[in-house]
């Protein structure tokens, strides 16, 4: 593969590396929308994606409503459009969902025009622009975005849709958290405009999903091709998530957290919001507490704003009402650096989200052997239950939960059988491979 460095810049920022790529140079840019304003799973799957693109010599760059201190460094323009303008306006440290949703019209025009002044600097040589509207205030703008280039801009459009945005699923996923019929049908009708702007984009370019049930899901629900629809699962860093464990790493990770040597650890992690389902996991705790003395839950995760700190707060007395505060750990998440030390740290990772496309976290725990049950409303366990690497439960049903949590403390074998096919499943998962996907050189 033959690099060649390119001049064009957008926002004074330098675009990308042109490639020449078995003869062919490559005629794609890559354009993610990330709008919420807490980092996660979600832009570290926007980043980590735009960098193996990046290397594979796809023009890639990043919109998002307001930079964060956590992108850092990259060899990618990540450029702010101001999503919500009278920003100060609202007393949130983050920003709701439904606010952001209200400005997507607005996002879209802003993103449309550095688009535009892409395609110019980069000449005459693309022709196709894949939109990755990642979680659902993304995929919105990613719609808006794709009805007005089909006004502005003649040239194929390909959609990458990491978020399932399938309209039923979706609610049917959430809906135990919505407030209402009113919410409900608006969660639709946004729904409705991503489903026809995915639809129009299959017949142009196509549809990129992350596991084979979200492609059939795709190809039934939108009456498209299922060759259409390509499968691009996302990547692990390896160098990173492994399962090779530092001398004393775990006595260091339970000390810091003031929990005993010899403790069991049941981990529960993921940013403090109710579609992480939380409380059900300190509820299934609880249920075999009594059984495991040495037993102790952490719920782990989201940052030091207000909100998450109420969220973790109401999630302590919940367990003091359950009896299980001794038992029980709550804190604040840790660093993208610091996250194989908890998993590895961990003995059994429960994962109960009411919906969940792809959660970054059980991939990355299983990377490090870590045994995982695990919600069939996620994907990724959906995706990883096929290779048998995780144990797979209803996200409601507590006692099965419980058992299924008791059954891996109580069994060494057990454990270790699943962290063997765990590894198996991590180790074909690769963002250098989700990069050809996407960019048509698999």
């Amino acid at each position: 593969m033959q690099l060649l460095t390119s001049n064009a810049r957008i926002d004074g920022l330098p675009l990308f590396r042109a490639t020449h790529h078995e003869g062919r140079l490559k005629r794609k840019i890559f354009v993610n929308f990330h709008l919420q304003e807490v980092w996660g799973g979600q832009p570290k799957y926007v980043d980590m994606l735009s960098r193996a693109l990046i290397d594979a010599g796809i023009p890639a760059f990043c919109v998002v409503g307001r930079p964060m201190p956590e992108w850092g460094d990259t060899p990618y323009p990540v450029i702010p459009v101001n999503a919500v303008p009278n920003r100060r306006e609202y007393p949130y440290d983050i920003l709701p969902k439904e606010i952001l949703w209200e400005h997507a019209d607005f996002c879209a025009n802003g993103a449309l025009s550095r688009i535009i002044d892409s395609i110019a600097a980069l000449g005459k040589g693309i022709d196709t622009v894949v939109l990755h509207g990642h979680h659902l205030d993304g995929a919105l703008v990613a719609a808006h975005v794709e009805r007005l280039m089909r006004l502005r801009v003649p040239m194929k459009i390909e959609i990458l849709a990491t978020v399932h945005s399938l309209g039923l699923e979706k609610v049917h996923g959430i809906e135990p958290l919505m407030n209402g019929a009113r919410e409900t049908n608006e969660l639709r009708r946004r729904l409705d405009l991503e489903a026809l702007a995915y639809g129009r984009a299959a017949h142009s370019g196509g549809v990129i999903v992350g596991t084979p049930y979200a492609q059939s899901l795709v190809a039934r629900q939108l009456a498209i091709p299922l060759e259409k629809v390509r499968i691009c699962r996302p990547g692990i860093d390896h160098s990173l998530f492994n399962a090779c464990k530092p001398e004393r790493e775990r006595q260091r990770f339970l000390a810091r957290l003031g929990i005993s040597a010899d403790a069991q650890i049941v981990l529960s992690s993921g940013r403090m919001d109710p579609v992480k389902n939380h409380e059900t996991v300190v509820d299934a705790f609880a249920e075999i507490s009594d059984a495991f003395p040495r037993a102790h839950l952490v719920v782990m995760g989201g940052f030091a704003g207000r909100e998450d700190e109420a969220y973790r707060q109401s999630l302590r007395q919940r367990a003091a009402r359950l009896g299980i505060a001794a038992q029980t750990t709550v804190c604040q998440g840790v660093s993208h650096d610091a996250l194989p030390e908890v998993y590895r740290s961990s003995d059994v990772f429960v994962v109960a989200e009411w919906y969940g496309p792809w959660n970054m976290m059980v991939a990355e725990a299983l990377a490090c052997s870590t045994p995982v049950v695990g919600s069939r409303n996620s994907g990724a366990i959906k995706d990883a239950e096929r290779r048998g690497a995780v144990i797979a439960v209803r996200p409601d049903d507590v006692s099965e939960i419980a058992s299924n949590v008791q059954r891996l403390l109580s069994s060494a074998d057990l454990r270790e059988s699943l962290k063997c096919r765990a590894l198996d499943y991590a180790k074909h998962l690769s963002w250098k491979a989700a990069a050809h996907i996407t960019a048509g050189l698999d």
